[in-house]
């Protein structure tokens, strides 16, 4: 068999060797590159696309997204990816799920002509970033008073507004005690009281048995009696709270309520001649609510300090084709996964600037 003869002249040879010389040197490129060589069969690449978090507008109505993400239009795309990866597409649709309805897009725009047989993502990196912790929040305390007796005892000196020793002592059974518990509880804070009067809500009310003199000589009306009756029981309860060191300030919502259920200081049914009065006692009430705020410090740890600083991992989408001499990488989207932060505190807990 007769062999083949090449003849090569002296340009020929220099041009192939030249030629060989630049693909060593692409192949050294690819090698710095993508720590392994690869063959390149077509010299037309695709431009990168890269959607910024916060810079992503899908192109679908976002009443739609919900429906979209989980849609057959998202199957061929999560068709192509691994088990591993479609957990981290289920936490890409719970947490930017603008993002993933643009991947899905962009997908479906591009697969006709690419027909991408891989789809990834991949943790890349973290992000760290400082936010404000939200503002601290206290436990609240609401109490009743009278909460051991009944609303219309002898609370106040008949047909007069001063209070009676009774009324002393239930308060303080009812209120002054369990605060004091309450406050040797609770550790010193410099500067700071350790307990804040945030409501004090109080509501009086006469029955329809007609006033007869008082201990001053005078015979008040029935919305005259019940008003001073008030104010007695809120100068009363005010004096008490303040010598226990409760802060009350401007900001202490106080109401007051003497009008009764008639609406001239009294409740209940008219007053009828030889009636049994011990029928229309009951109609003769005092009511008070009484919510304090508790300077409690705060679990070691939860509050150290006025920021936080936490990492949030960064995730990287990819389209790939891959089949013999050819392979195209192409990065599409970086983003954090956002963190929902839940807050500490209950429906018990409220803001308290007095405390800060």
């Amino acid at each position: 068999m007769a062999k083949k003869v090449i003849r090569l002249t002296e340009a020929d040879l220099e041009k192939l060797v030249l030629q060989v010389i630049h693909e060593q040197e692409v192949q050294e490129q690819l090698k710095v590159k993508w720590s392994r060589p690869y063959t390149i069969t077509k010299t037309k690449t695709k431009a990168k696309k890269t959607l910024e978090q916060g810079k992503v507008t899908p192109e679908l109505p976002e009443e739609q997204w919900e429906e979209y993400v989980n849609g057959p239009e998202a199957n061929k795309m999560v068709s192509l990816m691994t088990k591993g990866t479609q957990r981290r597409w289920e936490e890409i649709k719970e947490n930017q799920i603008d993002l993933a309805v643009a991947t899905i897009e962009s997908f479906n725009e591009s697969y006709p002509e690419n027909k991408w047989n891989t789809v990834s993502i991949l943790k890349d990196g973290e992000k760290t970033e400082t936010i404000e912790k939200e503002p601290k929040q206290y436990p609240t305390v609401p109490m009743i008073f009278p909460n051991n007796s009944s609303p219309n005892s002898d609370f106040f000196v008949d047909n007069y507004y001063e209070t009676t020793p009774y009324f002393k002592e239930q308060f303080k059974a009812d209120v002054i005690d369990p605060i004091k518990a309450q406050l040797e509880q609770i550790k010193n804070i410099e500067g700071k009281p350790k307990m804040y009067l945030k409501e004090l809500n109080i509501a009086t009310s006469a029955s329809r048995i007609p006033n007869t003199e008082s201990p001053d000589g005078k015979t008040y009306t029935f919305e005259q009696l019940s008003k001073l009756r008030n104010e007695s029981a809120l100068n009363y309860i005010k004096s008490q709270l303040d010598a226990l060191g409760v802060l009350i300030d401007s900001n202490t919502v106080i109401t007051q309520n003497y009008k009764g259920q008639n609406g001239d200081g009294t409740s209940g049914p008219e007053w009828k001649a030889g009636s049994d009065k011990s029928k229309y006692e009951r109609y003769k009430y005092l009511n008070v609510d009484i919510v304090v705020i508790l300077n409690v410090p705060p679990i070691p740890g939860e509050d150290d300090g006025d920021e936080e600083i936490i990492k949030t991992p960064l995730y990287r989408v990819r389209f790939k084709r891959v089949r013999k001499g050819i392979k195209f990488r192409i990065p599409l989207f970086s983003w954090t996964k956002q963190r929902k932060r839940k807050s500490k505190g209950t429906s018990t807990n409220e803001l308290c600037a007095a405390f800060d």
